[in-house]
């Protein structure tokens, strides 16, 4: 599957994407978050359980996991896969960070917020990296693309354990797995989100690098 031809948007999803071993440590630290720093989404009849950053000290693996993302390294790497130019991640994570849902639970089609108030940037890329120990299909919980005309749904995709799921932001891409899951009890859908950015602000005054004042009149000098 290629992902700049992907219906509806640019989309793909990369299973194995970490090493089975760090994958298994991941998922377990997410279990060792305390109930207490978890908070409830309940919009329109959906249900999810969030922790944005509240997990580093007993969760540090995750915590890793979310610096790596923000690297100089990963975002170029995400560039250079997407032909996206100029990307910003988000340290205060808005809306992003840890997610978990249970039997029963659900999340209703919608379309993303396309705007960080935080930073004053505008959205472009959505990861996840599904953290569930297990997952069947046939539990429903499967992310739904509609086509951006709302007729039908054109992609589903499993929250297989150690999938990376990226997606162009797109202000009509209706998404969501809007059927109430049927996992067993002790099995949750764990993701961990993380959003990119662009900008499209222009500069206060001319860029330049930095300017050394040694001119005899001590105005800045642009020295090699």
């Amino acid at each position: 599957m290629d992902y700049h031809t992907a219906d509806p948007v640019p989309w793909i999803a990369l299973p194995n994407f970490l090493p089975d071993e760090l994958f298994k440590k991941l998922a377990q630290q997410v279990e060792d978050i305390p109930k207490q720093r978890w908070t409830r989404f309940t919009r329109n009849g959906s249900y999810m359980e969030e922790c944005t950053n509240n997990y580093g000290d007993v969760a540090p693996l995750i915590r890793q996991l979310n610096l790596e993302m923000n690297s100089t390294e990963f975002v170029t790497w995400l560039e250079q896969f997407t032909k996206e130019s100029k990307l910003i991640p988000d340290p205060h994570m808005v809306g992003a960070g840890l997610m978990k849902s249970y039997k029963g639970h659900s999340l209703k089609m919608h379309t993303d917020f396309n705007w960080n108030e935080e930073l004053h940037l505008n959205r472009q890329l959505n990861l996840i990296l599904y953290l569930s120990k297990e997952w069947q299909s046939d539990w429903q919980g499967g992310l739904q693309f509609r086509n951006l005309e709302n007729t039908e749904t054109v992609a589903e995709i499993t929250p297989e354990p150690n999938t990376l799921l990226m997606w162009k932001y797109h202000p009509k891409l209706r998404h969501g797995h809007p059927h109430p899951m049927t996992c067993p009890d002790t099995v949750a859908r764990v993701g961990f989100r993380i959003f990119y950015y662009t900008s499209n602000s222009i500069p206060e005054e001319k860029p330049h690098r930095s300017l050394y004042y040694e001119d005899e009149h001590g105005n800045p000098v642009d020295k090699k």
